[in-house]
């Protein structure tokens, strides 16, 4: 067992309509045993009741995760290179063709805080995708909130 040392965000690059399901599915389809992130944070598209008044019913469970500070074998993530093995992966429904809505801020916000304490981090210990991999996510929006929560 590991322990966790990071926090990494990202983005789904989908539409706004998108489910934890899905992403598993698209997981699974690469050969993974199920989803690679440990939290999802839903856009309210992806509630077709149309009920979400609160951040935290966009927050929800991927790869699952224990209370203790440390990433056993089955808990690990696969949601960046390199770094699944002391991380616990953060996935937004987003896309650079739509805003984040106001409640997933909220959400990010909040998880962050949460795992921070819960982990026993600090704020520089949470980190966007892009800042390990060649890649844009989490995009531009995402990674100004994570810069911000960093900053104080």
């Amino acid at each position: 067992m590991k322990p966790i040392r990071k926090l990494i965000f990202h983005w789904s690059a989908s539409k706004s309509t998108t489910t934890v399901k899905d992403i598993d599915n698209w997981h699974r389809g690469r050969g993974w045993r199920m989803i690679g992130y440990h939290r999802v944070i839903l856009h309210p598209d992806s509630d077709t009741k149309g009920n979400v008044s609160v951040w935290s019913q966009l927050v929800k469970q991927g790869r699952p995760l224990d209370m203790d500070p440390y990433l056993s074998d089955f808990e690990t993530g696969a949601h960046t290179f390199g770094h699944n093995g002391d991380a616990v992966g953060i996935c937004v429904i987003g896309n650079k063709d739509y805003s984040l809505h106001p409640l997933q801020l909220t959400a990010i916000q909040q998880t962050a805080a949460i795992l921070v304490a819960r982990f026993r981090l600090n704020w520089k210990d949470v980190h966007c995708h892009r800042d390990f991999n060649k890649t844009e996510c989490p995009g531009n929006e995402i990674a100004s909130v994570i810069q911000r929560l960093k900053d104080g």
